[in-house]
């Protein structure tokens, strides 16, 4: 593959470039040439899927909820008022522990049903996923579990 993306780039390289150019002008065109064959032939790998937590609706109905009593704090700061506040900010809080609990539950299902489905390993490997966030490495690390019965 390296030998075909060398080609490409030195056959773009020679359109765009002329002999009576200066070394400036040539590496400017060597970085476009490298722009380009790259976009043609690298391609692009989809963003990790992640779920983004602050999007989630309940940490955006706890959001506004905070916002709205931050601004009827802000003009009248009474103990109160106050008090309010920070127990809504406590349910954004809340609302991001519950969330990250619900995943964690999903998670563990899910590493429970490869357990009964799968192969022990699949399940231990699929464990160490979701708890390291990254697949395991392929020599140095191995599962030895035992089956419940």
């Amino acid at each position: 593959m390296q030998g075909r993306d060398s080609i490409a780039v030195r056959n773009r390289f020679d359109a765009l470039a002329n002999d009576n150019q200066s070394a400036t002008e040539k590496y400017e065109h060597f970085i476009v040439a490298n722009q380009e064959v790259t976009q043609e032939l690298v391609p692009e790998l989809p963003g990790r899927k992640s779920e983004l937590l602050n999007k989630h609706p309940r940490v955006v109905q706890a959001r506004e909820k905070s916002r709205a009593v931050y601004r009827k704090y802000q003009p009248d700061p009474t103990e109160e008022n106050r008090l309010s506040f920070e127990d809504a900010k406590r349910e954004i809080d809340n609302s991001y522990a519950i969330i990250l609990e619900e995943q964690l539950e999903g998670k563990i299902k899910e590493i429970e049903q490869a357990d009964k489905t799968v192969s022990m390993a699949s399940a231990g490997n699929l464990l160490m996923k979701s708890v390291a966030g990254r697949h395991p490495p392929k020599a140095s690390w191995k599962v030895t579990l035992r089956r419940r019965e």
